[in-house]
This record gives C-alpha cells, sequence and structure tokens, in this order.
C-alpha cells in the first residue's frame, strides 16, 4: 500500500510538471508573438521594410494570425484541465481516497473559456492597434510617393 502511495505520488508530480512546462512554453510564444507585432510595427514606422502594400492583406494577416493563436491556445488549455484532472486524481489515490475517472469531473467555465479569452483579447488588441500603425504607415507613404506631391516638388512647392 505504502508503495502504491510513492508511485501515485510521483505520477501527481508529473503531471504538475507537465502543467508548468506547458505554461512556461505558454507564455514564451505569446511573449515571442507580442514581440514580433512590436519590432514588425517599429520596422514599418522607422521605414525599415515595407509590410503590406493593401489593407486586403493587412485583414487576411490579422485573421490568420489570430485564428492560429486561438487554436494554439485552445490546445493549451486542453492540456492544462487535462493535466489538473489527473494530478488531482492521482493525489485522492495516494491520499486512498475513492477516485473517480480524471476527465469526468467538468472544469469551471472561468478556467476553460476566461483565462484563454482574457489572452486571445489581449493579443487581438495589440495586433488591432498594430494593424492601424501600419495602415497609417502605408497611407503616408502612398502620399509621400504620389505623383502630385512629387509634381509640387519639383516647381519649388
Amino acid at each position: 500500500m505504502a508503495k502504491d502511495k510513492v508511485q501515485f505520488l510521483e505520477l501527481s508530480r508529473l503531471t504538475h510538471d507537465s502543467f508548468s512546462n506547458r505554461q512556461r512554453y505558454e507564455w514564451r510564444v505569446s511573449f515571442s508573438l507580442w514581440t514580433a507585432i512590436g519590432l514588425v510595427v517599429y520596422a514599418s514606422v522607422t521605414q525599415r521594410i515595407n509590410i503590406f502594400e493593401s489593407a486586403c492583406s493587412e485583414r487576411l494577416a490579422f485573421l490568420v494570425l489570430m485564428a492560429t493563436y486561438i487554436g494554439f491556445i485552445s490546445l493549451v488549455t486542453r492540456g492544462h484541465h487535462i493535466d489538473k484532472a489527473f494530478k488531482h486524481y492521482y493525489m485522492n489515490r495516494a491520499e486512498g481516497k475513492e477516485a473517480t475517472s480524471p476527465l469526468s469531473q467538468p472544469t469551471p467555465w472561468y478556467v476553460t473559456v476566461g483565462w484563454p479569452l482574457t489572452q486571445v483579447i489581449f493579443t487581438a488588441a495589440i495586433a488591432w492597434l498594430a494593424l492601424q500603425l501600419l495602415s497609417g504607415v502605408r497611407a503616408e507613404s502612398r502620399q509621400s510617393t504620389s505623383p502630385a506631391t512629387t509634381t509640387q516638388e519639383s516647381k519649388g512647392g
């Protein structure tokens, strides 16, 4: 019986470690994405690169980015739920309690919807603001290269 308790405690620790590792990975991906968005905006504002030639490509990039991020967050949240359920299952078994199937208990809505939704909304807000800045940069670059502007400049205006 003591050997079973030790094994269940070890399994519980392993599922907790899996959760912690996934959470670290989740934050690394999120911070990397936010940093990449910032770098693209900075490079565009300083006119080192021109990312989008049209508003259509901006919107498409925004939709692809958000769909990919939502998929990523959904999979991470599912993994968190599974690890948490098994952790509690193994802890109950180690304590000698009768344990039900690990995935039979519902997860509270704020875990499955609330936390991922806040991450998605925050990322969408950053991406939307970045697109607004990029749209402004694109409009400014079009104005500076338009024929009317160059004609006025050549006349001494």
